[in-house]
């Protein structure tokens, strides 16, 4: 019984292992990168180009009305290997194309006059820096819808070589722009374009039988369904990454700025891994469920629990990282936040939990709640800015996130219980949760002023809590050493 579920438990695990890497592969590209880009873009150019970037994030949560969340979940009420499924996808990767056709128009017109508002004294052009970003955004649409169906269906090799492929070709492109063919902006931007442009190009022309004119209504229907209500909570959550940076900025000082980056980039890279591990159980998970003659429960909760646990596993190690930042040599101006990690490391916690309820909701096709939650979390964070941050400051930016994030896991928890008749979410899982919350509390109430003490703390309690998720997985780990070693003979 152990070696069937191990073996079960073997293509989820090597998936979130594939995805981890790939949600943090262009962090880290970007981290490697950045000081090249330094030495040849003007301080201007970043202002611009995070404009550009807003008017992209824009229209990438609309173009293709979110078909690919609600296709993650309607992917899975067609059997394996079934023509109606292969008619499913043709479907919507075809609609996929014509709604971004229909985008290309639609914001061709209106992204002219966000251009002309935000950057009427500047040397961008829509017909040029803004035309790149939208073809660029809107190539991407077709390779995300390309990439669920590659998720769905555990084509990790092919995924891999697609993602990776995108990731090369976008580096060496823009490095090429700008550095030699010194073009600043417009150089990351063409960069960029003529990497989704080749990339997506391979995707049609080695997928030309996804492309069919006659589409089934009735699973766009029913994708649309779980989709439309997600885009307000996509833009809400956007807000949350990006946007929320907009309040912050008008309610403290200059020098505040690079600080509260600094841990914005801390949050966003922590939550990237964990969104990504949860995307390699999700859709074993999403498999299980369709079948309603079994529940699965015992494999469910597994996947479920290996996931929360690696996922504090996750948090623990940015904030063993994040603590040990002086090894870097970084400026000591920066020295003085590094007590402050733990508490965004407890905003992160609800975050890791909140994945559950919410694919619960959208198998269920209650997406809807997930908005409400959404809003109602948005209004908790900005009002705790306006309240917080003229008093804490920094520490009011984190305690903010952190009752937002908290709000938000038991609006969409609550909701879960009253309108899903069965829930994976178990106790232990909390338990787990609050154990590792209490432990980063614990490194917050002993007080070390001196960094290199903060850094063993930060050493210590992430090999303390891998440890003892190692030790609750003991069987599973002596049954893989044994087939490891049987292999090998």
């Amino acid at each position: 019984m152990q070696r069937s579920n191990s073996d079960r438990l073997s293509k989820p695990i090597k998936a979130a292992g594939i995805y981890a890497f790939l949600g943090v592969l262009p962090t880290l590209i970007s981290v490697f990168t950045l000081p090249i880009y330094l030495k040849y873009l003007e301080v201007s150019d970043y202002g611009e180009l995070s404009i550009i970037f807003f008017f992209g994030n824009l229209v990438g949560i609309v173009a293709a009305l979110q078909l690919n969340a609600g296709a993650s979940i309607t992917f899975f009420k067609y059997d394996e290997h079934d023509d109606d499924l292969f008619r499913f996808k043709s479907t919507i990767f075809t609609t996929t194309i014509l709604l971004c056709t229909v985008s290309a128009v639609l914001f061709g017109v209106t992204g002219r006059l966000f251009f002309s508002y935000f950057l009427e004294d500047s040397a961008v052009s829509f017909n040029r820096e803004g035309l790149l970003i939208l073809g660029s955004t809107l190539l991407n649409q077709v390779q995300i819808i390309y990439a669920v169906f590659l998720k769905n269906e555990y084509a990790l090799k092919r995924h891999l070589l697609y993602s990776l492929t995108f990731l090369s070709l976008n580096v060496a492109f823009q490095y090429y722009c700008i550095v030699f063919a010194n073009l600043g902006v417009t150089g990351s931007l063409l960069g960029s374009f003529v990497a989704n442009l080749l990339v997506t190009c391979l995707i049609v022309g080695a997928n030309r039988e996804l492309i069919r004119w006659k589409v089934d209504k009735e699973a766009v229907t029913n994708t649309l369904k779980i989709s439309l209500p997600l885009i307000p909570a996509v833009f809400m959550e956007w807000f949350f990454i990006a946007g929320s940076r907009l309040f912050v900025e008008e309610l403290m000082t200059i020098s505040y700025v690079a600080k509260v980056s600094l841990l914005g980039t801390f949050m966003l890279v922590t939550n990237k891994l964990i969104s990504s591990i949860w995307s390699g159980f999700s859709p074993r998970i999403l498999m299980l469920l369709k079948n309603t003659k079994s529940t699965h429960e015992t494999e469910i909760n597994r996947m479920v629990s290996l996931h929360i646990k690696l996922g504090l596993v996750v948090i623990s190690a940015t904030l063993m990282i994040s603590l040990n930042l002086p090894l870097f040599q970084i400026r000591q101006a920066y020295w003085t936040m590094m007590p402050l990690f733990p508490v965004a490391s407890l905003a992160l916690l609800p975050k890791l939990l909140t994945s559950v309820p919410t694919l619960h909701l959208m198998q269920a096709g209650e997406t809807r709640y997930a908005t409400y939650s959404m809003a109602f979390s948005t209004v908790t964070l900005i009002v705790s800015f306006v309240l917080l941050i003229p008093k804490l400051g920094l520490l009011g930016v984190l305690i903010a996130f952190c009752l937002a994030n908290l709000l938000n896991f038991l609006f969409r928890t609550y909701w879960c219980y009253k309108r899903v008749t069965h829930s994976f979410f178990q106790n232990k899982h909390l338990l787990w949760v609050m154990s590792a919350g209490g432990l980063i509390i614990l490194l917050m109430l002993i007080g070390v002023d001196d960094q290199a003490t903060l850094g063993l703390l930060g050493i210590i309690q992430f090999l303390g809590l891998s440890i003892f998720i190692a030790w609750s997985y003991k069987e599973e780990l002596k049954l893989f050493l044994m087939n490891l070693k049987i292999s090998r003979s």
